[in-house]
């Protein structure tokens, strides 16, 4: 759906290989955000997607940690956060609450229309 309206994505089948390749880009981009946005599920085989949201946090810390000691002009730039949002089809209270507290900006409800 996202490449229709002209949006460069890519797909994973589970939040660990989504995770993974979001490290391995922060890394290796370094001064640059590789990914503008995470577009997540809550509910993911291994690994859900408060788990994706809080670990992408920690590895956004990580490296603006290790920036700012280094370089100010990659740290400046580094700091930006991916933000992170978050698809379900859970309509629960709790969720919400949760998405928060584990860094997810918006949540969004099941079906989602482009």
């Amino acid at each position: 759906m996202l490449e229709s309206k002209g949006i460069k994505s890519a797909l994973f089948t589970d939040g660990f290989k989504a995770l993974s390749c979001f490290q391995m880009q922060r890394a290796q981009t370094c001064c640059r955000r590789s990914f503008k946005l995470v577009l997540t599920d809550i509910q993911m085989p291994q690994i859900d997607g408060y788990q994706v949201s809080e670990r992408i946090k920690a590895t956004e810390k990580y490296h603006s940690d290790y920036l700012r000691s280094k370089s100010i002009e990659c740290f400046v730039k580094a700091r930006k956060k991916c933000p992170v949002i978050a698809v379900t089809a859970n309509h629960d209270n709790t969720v919400g609450e949760l998405a928060f507290k584990s860094g997810i900006k918006e949540v969004l409800l099941k079906p989602v229309d482009i």
